[in-house]
């Protein structure tokens, strides 16, 4: 586990970086529900930067990250990025379906994730991986900071979203 940490004026920002071992490999193949039912792979996502987030509605870390996706998903999505908010702590459907109109998300939602996360090592909530075009983890976050996660998110976006994508 890596942890970065910077002061400023005498505040300490701390954000994990965790899941190493996935930074620059393949993610890998997976399938996920939306909650109106669609299925979605990783196969659909390649061509387009992708910031996946495991969370719950219940988690008040994982709702600071979701305000904060809400902003990105508006103002990157028509250059190429599709936000996931990717559910887990849920074990029903319905619970997730009664938040959804609460917590206003303008994206993608999936839930019954929990198989997924454990197969990706998720241990912490919220957890992101940030995929490039071709569907490699460029980036992990474990945990939200109101300073170093949205620096974090916004400079892996800016990066990848400036690189060609695989069909130039």
């Amino acid at each position: 586990m890596f942890a970065t940490a910077v002061t400023i004026s005498g505040k300490i920002y701390l954000n994990q970086t965790s899941l190493p071992q996935w930074h620059g490999q393949p993610m890998p193949a997976f399938t996920m529900r939306t909650v109106d039912g669609h299925v979605l792979t990783n196969s659909d996502l390649l061509g387009r930067v992708v910031v996946l987030d495991f969370g719950s509605t219940w988690c008040p870390p994982c709702n600071e990250l979701s305000k904060f996706l809400d902003g990105v998903n508006a103002s990157s999505r028509q250059n190429g990025l599709k936000v996931i908010w990717a559910d887990m702590g849920e074990f029903v459907k319905e619970p997730v379906k009664k938040d959804l109109p609460k917590l206003k998300k303008p994206y993608t939602v999936t839930i019954e994730n929990n198989k997924l996360a454990g197969s990706l090592g998720v241990q912490g909530m919220p957890t992101v991986f940030v995929l490039d075009r071709r569907g490699n983890v460029r980036d992990t976050l474990v945990g939200f900071d109101d300073f170093i996660t949205p620096w974090r998110i916004n400079r892996d976006i800016s990066s990848l979203l400036a690189e060609p994508s695989a069909a130039d």
